[in-house]
């Protein structure tokens, strides 16, 4: 049986365990935003991004719809915020927190069926994040 690589398997198992985690057991649920540490899952409309940090520190996008939603895809890791980098959805929160205007994201993107792995930065304006930002200020 071959091995699934690491990074589409952090994401298979990231697509499974966020729905578990959108119940009660996670300390920020600000209407449409469900929030812990390492899980984050943002709901606009028919719209959501699910982010997640897998076993390499890394912050990744686990799914996404549609697809380029807010300027993200699904398998793509983000890097930075304004420069600085991040290791988990926690920080990439308080990253995001200490901003007052528009935001740089480094976002890296992978598709191992095409052997591709691009840099490219995603733009977000205030209100565009804002919304990844719990009001509770939970960590």
């Amino acid at each position: 049986m071959k091995r699934l690589p690491l990074v589409l398997t952090a994401s298979l198992l990231a697509a499974v365990a966020c729905p578990a985690f959108s119940g009660d057991s996670q300390p920020a649920q600000d209407g449409n935003l469900s929030y812990s540490g390492n899980f984050l899952t943002l709901k606009e409309g028919r719209n959501y991004v699910q982010l997640t940090t897998d076993g390499r520190q890394r912050v990744f996008v686990a799914a996404v719809w549609p697809d380029g939603w807010m300027g993200l895809h699904g398998s793509d890791q983000i890097e930075r915020v304004d420069g600085q980098p991040i290791r988990w959805v926690g920080q990439f929160v308080s990253q995001l927190k200490d901003q007052a205007g528009p935001v740089t994201l480094t976002v890296y993107h992978h598709d191992i069926a095409m052997r591709v792995y691009e840099k490219r930065e995603v733009q977000l304006a205030r209100a565009d994040y804002a919304k990844f930002i719990p009001a509770s200020g939970a960590n």
